[in-house]
């Protein structure tokens, strides 16, 4: 095969140069997103029911619902909230799952529940969560002096969100902050009063002149009409002619009565950009979509947009490209500087231009045949799979490393052709077997649980597909430029014509190796001794589950924890907009939001804040401040301080806290015991900073009570009450009115206070009697729960600690809290984020123990025998050393990006035993056929000489490997941020592993051949 491709070789390049061409048309047609496409397995339902208190909610609506869904699919858990007006229930399934099934399940579910719920309930919304919820840019609109905010609305809601929404590659415009105009009528109840009318009379009569009488169709002759009757009522000149007629027979108009005038609409929310009134347009992209394109054509787009409303201010937040220029161009710059570093690396090794070069020419053909994988196997450029290329980099030339280096040595003793043909057969087994072993390591990572599993699965793929195209380009290619090159050198590759750099460290292994043998017990205790030692270290590492990047936007949520309306809401945010001066730009959104996709538990008191600053520090120090002024001016609201959202934080952030203690209870209103239970754990544990949850708050709540025997006794209806008290409250129903292609509503409202009101109010009764509404009503006011939380199990209160102090041992606060449990007989149970800490870790040592499994399954077929495989692994606890001592030193974190380092340093480790072994191998069977005896002097002087055909290619995919990664430690970036401890725990383990196994592997080849022999 090998001497038909040298004779071929034109063949050869116009197959690879096509391959090359036909891949740099899949790197431009490759999606370009910050991460892959993963779906979140979660789904939230949000539930609206404005007017009931959270007790209502949750019994006649949310208690419902989260029943009847409960063995819906392969719910794996379900948390519900209900507050007063709304509701919102947590669905959280296992990754993997088919999400769009378990939607439409949902919805036939719910359809199903809708006449067990009440009839004035609408249905509840249904929200599928996964990376492309968050918004690309948000568009701030502000309008100039001279246009109010509802003119500017009008003109964002029907112009400017048709044109976003045109743009090629967005998928949706969502928007908040609109204003909306409504016709307010104001009764003038002493006029009414005096003559004789009803106030629901009179609203019958509004209602009856905007509604619509429907159709008819008629038949005239051959022709056949649509009748229908035209709606007078076009505007608020119109509504105030409305005809009311009294007892006499006399008509008045309703301008006769009422003050009738155009305002804006009831808030329930506002959106605030560097303290001004705004509107925000929310752009989302489609999932395969270019980032960076989408983005282009929205600044294009809206220079457009500039230049036709003048009247309004146009600001760009919240702008993901940033995340995506530092992520992936970084790991792109990994690329190009860990490529060049490798190739002048080569130059220090190898004495002849040409051997360089081949591996130079290498990198960019197998990068460009890895993207046409990508294109087909429909993996877009991410920071998770260019990561995965960042790590193969190394990988991609060290196949071409062994083969040139077998070939010229070859070629020391045979002619060119021979040369290539024994070169490439001889290291085909051995190189085959490290792609595949580092592949088989590496493969059981893709079944980790939950979102690791996910993310990897592109890193994965990405190696994978790298490592096959180095194998493809080292053993086709390769062989066949070195035949080309040499074959038209005249010049001849000389014995011992090795680098200065290569001799030097030639001569320093000869002495190290004759140092080894002679105090061979000393260096394997000394590596013995380090195996306790990298675990004492390992233990020392603080460890979490996701990595850390920096950042310099900031997400405030607020929960004030008071009664507030949406104007006290703003003044507080308004006051705290004095400590966001150092801020690039801010944004509030206030009260409820009219975004379609927000997950966000929001209402009338609550608020969230984001901001920019121009660094971390910055950052770091306005976080602080925000805090201070929290705790020093409204101590008792919730808050909670976060980095601002994007595709990354979405993708990971939960509102689960490190531990939480549930109290549960029997029924709904069985708060009995909660407090003292509450105040008994935060005793037992003082050390900790326990935290409220919103269960454990109340709310102020005023409440009416109906006199009915005294209503029968004037014969007044409990009805009319009801109407009377809906208008003083300003809940009376809206009515709509269409006209000039237009839509506005109206509604009668009552501006004055609450007793006020219910000293002007009056009931009139059948014999035209008038009577105060205070006669009959009266109100006091007390404390309810603020929310309600329930779960699978039922209903519960809780408190929860987001940190465990520095010294303290998690596990050790679960027993103490378990024991606690017990001996106080507390109904309670624990839960948080240490769960699925442990979950991560079990998984991972699962994994590991498979990958080795397997590892050591593969080495066994390759050398045929149980002995090798052992010696090949011994070199495992050397690369855990090395690793662990290097994420320690350079002060990381052991998350789950460093265990799969582990895992890949465990992959990769083994190359150079495996080689190293074989070549042992094929020494000693090639002494044995001369008729040389193997004992004891002649095995180390064949482990010698191994270790130095080795040695060279050994050293080049070491440092190649390694070189490739290291300029993650010397740029900033989301990117390098959340690969740097998986690139400490790589480099450690490839530079000291290698090292200590270098001089490890020979001393127990010696021992285990030894005794066996």
């Amino acid at each position: 095969m090998m001497k038909f491709l040298l004779h071929k070789s034109l063949a050869v390049y116009l197959i690879f140069l096509i391959a090359v061409v036909w891949g740099g048309f899949c790197f431009f047609n490759i999606p370009v997103s910050l991460l892959p496409n993963i779906e979140k397995p979660a789904i939230q339902i949000k539930i609206n029911y404005p007017n009931h208190a959270a007790q209502s909610v949750e019994s006649n609506v949310t208690k419902i619902i989260r029943e009847g869904i409960s063995s819906v699919g392969s719910i794996k858990s379900i948390e519900s909230e209900s507050y007063s007006h709304f509701a919102l229930i947590n669905l959280s399934y296992e990754f993997g799952t088919n999400m769009s099934d378990e939607f439409i399940k949902l919805n036939e579910r719910i359809d199903q529940l809708l006449p067990d719920l009440p009839s004035d309930f609408i249905r509840p919304q249904l929200i599928k969560q996964n990376v492309s919820d968050v918004p690309i840019v948000n568009l701030q609109i502000t309008p100039k002096v001279r246009i109010d905010l509802l003119e500017a609305s009008d003109i964002t809601l029907q112009l400017i969100k048709r044109r976003i929404e045109k743009i090629e590659g967005v998928s949706l415009v969502d928007i908040n902050g609109l204003k909306t105009r409504s016709v307010r009528i104001i009764l003038d109840k002493t006029k009414i009063r005096y003559l004789g009318l009803d106030e629901q009379k009179i609203r019958e009569t509004v209602q009856t002149s905007g509604s619509s009488s429907g159709a008819l169709t008629v038949k005239d002759g051959n022709y056949s009409y649509l009748v229908k009757m035209a709606n007078n009522i076009s505007d608020i000149d119109h509504l105030r002619d409305i005809s009311i007629r009294l007892e006499n027979n006399r008509v008045i108009s309703l301008r006769d009565i009422a003050k009738i005038e155009s305002v804006a609409d009831q808030e329930v929310g506002k959106h605030l950009f560097n303290n001004e009134e705004a509107i925000v347009l929310a752009i989302h992209k489609q999932a395969n979509a270019r980032m960076n394109e989408v983005i282009q054509s929205v600044h294009d787009e809206l220079d457009l947009i500039r230049n036709d409303y003048t009247k309004l201010n146009f600001d760009l937040t919240q702008d993901q490209t940033y995340l995506l220029n530092a992520g992936i161009e970084n790991l792109t710059q990994d690329l190009i500087y860990g490529g060049i570093l490798c190739v002048l690396l080569l130059f220090l090794f190898v004495n002849n231009i040409s051997s360089p070069i081949l591996m130079g020419i290498s990198i960019p053909i197998s990068l460009l045949l890895t993207f046409i994988c990508f294109y087909y196997f429909k993996i877009s450029f991410n920071i998770i799979s260019l990561s995965g290329l960042a790590l193969g980099i190394g990988m991609l030339i060290d196949n071409s490393i062994v083969v040139i280096d077998s070939i010229s040595r070859n070629y020391l003793d045979f002619d060119l052709e021979e040369a290539c043909i024994k070169g490439a057969g001889e290291v085909f087994v051995p190189v085959l077997s490290q792609v595949l072993s580092t592949i088989v390591i590496y493969a059981p990572l893709i079944y980790l649980s939950g979102i690791a599993g996910e993310l990897i699965y592109d890193q994965a793929i990405a190696l994978t597909i790298s490592l096959f195209v180095s194998l493809f380009v080292a053993f086709i290619l390769t062989p066949v430029l070195f035949y080309s090159f040499n074959a038209r050198s005249k010049k001849r590759i000389k014995s011992g014509e090795e680098t200065f750099v290569f001799k030097f460290i030639m001569r320093f292994y000869d002495v190290l190796y004759e140092v080894i043998f002679r105090n061979r017990r000393k260096f394997i205790l000394g590596i013995l001794i380090l195996i306790p030692l990298g675990y004492l270290i390992a233990v020392r590492i603080p460890i979490r589950i996701m990595p850390q990047f920096e950042e310099n936007e900031t997400s405030v949520n607020i929960d004030w924890n008071e009664p507030v309306g949406i104007q006290e809401n703003e003044n507080r945010i308004n006051e705290l907009s004095k400590l966001l001066n150092g801020a690039v730009h801010w944004e509030a959104d206030i009260g409820i939001s009219d975004l379609m996709i927000d997950i966000k538990r929001r209402n009338i008191n609550s608020s969230d804040i984001y901001y920019k600053c121009t660094d971390t520090e910055s950052k770091n120090a306005l976080d602080k401040k925000l805090l201070a002024y929290f705790n020093e001016n409204y101590p008792n609201a919730f808050i909670k301080i976060s980095g601002a959202k994007n595709a990354f934080t979405h993708l990971f952030e939960n509102d689960v806290p490190q531990m939480e203690v549930r109290f549960r209870q029997d029924a709904l209103l069985d708060n009995r015991d909660s407090e003292n239970n509450v105040q008994l754990v935060k005793n037992a544990l003082p050390e900790l900073k326990w935290e409220n949850s919103s269960n454990l708050s109340k709310v102020t709540n005023v409440n009416l009570h109906l006199n009915e025997r005294k209503l029968s006794s004037y014969q007044l209806e409990k009805s009319d009450v009801i109407h009377q008290l809906k208008s003083i409250f300003n809940d009376s129903e809206k009515i709509k009115f269409t006209g000039n292609g237009d839509v506005f509503t109206s509604q009668i409202v009552d501006t004055a206070s609450l007793n006020q009101k219910f000293k002007i109010s009056y009931l009139k009764n059948s014999n035209d009697g008038y009577f105060q509404l205070q006669n009959f009503v009266s109100y006091d006011y007390s404390d309810e729960d603020q929310s309600i939380s329930a779960d699978k199990f039922g209903y519960y209160k809780s408190i929860f600690i987001n940190e465990i102090p520095k010294g303290s041992n998690i596990d050790k606060i679960q027993k103490q809290l378990n024991k606690l449990i017990e001996s106080k007989n507390l109904n309670a149970s624990l839960t948080g984020e240490f769960k699925a800490e442990k979950e991560i870790k079990k998984d991972l040592f699962i994994v590991v123990i498979i990958s080795l499994i397997l590892l050591f399954a593969l080495l066994a077929i390759q050398f045929d025998n149980f002995l090798h495989p052992f010696v090949v692994m011994s070199s495992l606890p050397c690369a855990l050393f090395g690793s662990f001592f290097t994420l320690w030193g350079m002060g990381g974190e052991f998350d789950i990006m460093a265990g799969i380092g582990i895992i890949v340093v465990l992959g990769i480790i083994v190359d150079d035993p495996t080689l190293k072994v074989e070549t042992v191998n094929r020494l000693i069977k090639e002494a044995k056929s001369h008729g040389r005896k193997i004992d004891r002097e002649n095995l180390i002087s064949l482990l010698h000489e191994a270790g130095r055909i080795c040695l060279k290619p050994l050293i080049m995919v070491s440092l190649t490997t390694t070189l490739a990664l290291v300029p993650v430690y010397f740029s900033h970036g989301i990117g390098n941020d959340i690969q740097r401890n998986f690139v400490s725990v790589v480099v450690g383990g490839l530079s000291l592993g290698t090292i200590l196994s270098f001089c490890f592997i020979p001393l127990v080849y010696y021992a285990v051949t030894k005794k066996n022999s």
